[in-house]
């Protein structure tokens, strides 16, 4: 920490330490102040510190097909662990649905006509997931 001292010096103050198998964080002070001397000061926290670990990103859900008469089922499966509302959108078919969490639901789109191409696919949730991917149909 930089700072001046009484006689108008610049002066610095350093910490250093280390955490100890308790959590504990403590260490030494030193200063270069020809006027205040550290020698000898020592620091310590108040309490542990804990070890948060920070959340996986949550997958997207799976998407899988099946052709139908005159159409797909669609078939969703939450792998977040959060229930949403969800939005499929396949090159401009949009149709919103709950995905509860841990589960699956189906989407029957009928009629889809065959275009005999990749269908460009998008379902997004507002639990931040997404998944993209294609269908030949």
């Amino acid at each position: 920490m930089p700072g001046v001292d009484g006689s108008g010096q610049q002066v610095t103050e350093t910490y250093s330490g280390a955490v100890g198998d308790d959590g504990m964080p403590h260490g030494n002070i030193k200063n270069s102040s020809p006027i205040v001397s550290t020698s000898g000061a020592t620091w310590e926290l108040g309490a542990p510190l804990k070890c948060i670990k920070e959340a996986a990103p949550k997958e997207g859900p799976t998407v899988s097909f099946d052709p139908i008469l005159g159409g797909l089922n669609v078939h969703i499966t939450d792998r977040s662990g959060v229930t949403s509302q969800c939005t499929y959108d396949a090159d401009g078919f949009t149709r919103t649905f709950r995905l509860e969490a841990n589960s699956s639901t189906d989407l029957k789109i009928v009629p889809a006509i065959p275009k005999l191409d990749n269908w460009n696919i998008n379902v997004t949730c507002d639990n931040g997931t997404s998944t993209q991917t294609t269908q030949f149909f």
